[in-house]
């Protein structure tokens, strides 16, 4: 996390979380990486691709048009994920046609829609600080128990 920001936040009373913070505490920032809660939430054992950015590098046998469908699956997945665990979502999923620019929106949005998730974990006490004493990323639970 930036150091700035980190020490913006700190200086406002949140502290970051590291895995000297027991889960739950309040008034916390988290560092959070999106991908890691995804693999809990729509319960996958590998990587999700729905980064818009990497799209011909999921599916590079595909042609372009069957590259953007299956795309618009996993972003289906993934809000249908987050439904299911914080109701329906502020946020409007882009045509198949659209720019990539709104398709990265929308991905950003989703991002952002997970953090806060792990967040509501946290403060349920089920999720885990992988990190130091310094800094840490927090993740649900359930997927650092599945780890090998």
């Amino acid at each position: 996390m930036g150091a700035r920001i980190t020490e913006a936040f700190a200086a406002l009373g949140y502290p970051v979380a590291t895995v000297d913070t027991a889960p739950g505490t309040p008034r916390q920032l988290l560092e959070v990486y999106p991908h890691t809660a995804l693999l809990s939430l729509l319960a996958r054992e590998i990587r999700v691709p729905y980064k818009v950015g990497k799209l011909n590098r999921y599916w590079r046998n595909e042609t372009p048009g069957m590259r953007r469908e299956l795309l618009f699956q996993e972003l289906g997945a993934i809000e249908a994920g987050l439904t299911s665990v914080l109701g329906p979502l502020p946020i409007e999923r882009p045509l198949p046609s659209a720019k990539v620019k709104t398709l990265k929106a929308f991905e950003d949005a989703l991002d952002a829609m997970i953090s806060a998730w792990v967040g509501l974990l946290y403060l349920e006490r089920r999720a885990v600080a992988l990190g130091d004493s310094h800094a840490a990323i927090w993740c649900p639970a359930d997927v650092i128990r599945r780890m090998p």
